[in-house]
Formats: C-alpha cells, structure tokens, sequence
C-alpha cells in the first residue's frame, strides 16, 4: 500500500477483552467503519505481556487539510 507523503496517518490499538473472536471481530468492524480504516488486524493477545482478548490495530490514512483544498 503506497502513501502520500502528505497523507495525515491515524493508528488505533484497541484490547477487546474477551474470548470470543466473533466479538472482537464486530468491535474491530465498528472501528474500522468508524475511522474508515486501510489497514485492519486483529491478534489474540499474549496474556503473558498483560493482555488478555484479542488486540486490534486499526490503520486510517486520509489526505491532509491542505491536499483536500486543492
């Protein structure tokens, strides 16, 4: 995936705790219809680093302010 240097970039990681991937693939779905996501993933989380659930990282990229004028 290629962007513009210009392009205003936005990162979301999200923790859905629970244990049902079904769920933690509706919250990322939400998000990603919310932030009009490019780039979705979702990862069963490492209990060991504190998490438990599933972490989703959501990737938006949209032009700047200024692309958008002209």
């Amino acid at each position: 995936m290629r962007f513009r240097n210009s392009d205003v970039m936005v990162h979301l990681g999200l923790n859905v705790e629970t244990g049902e991937f079904a769920t933690a693939a509706e919250v990322a779905g939400e998000a990603a219809a919310e932030f009009g996501a490019t780039v979705l993933e979702i990862r069963r989380a490492d209990p060991e680093a504190g998490r438990t659930g599933f972490l989703v990282d959501v990737l938006s990229a949209m032009p700047s302010c200024a692309d958008r004028r002209t």
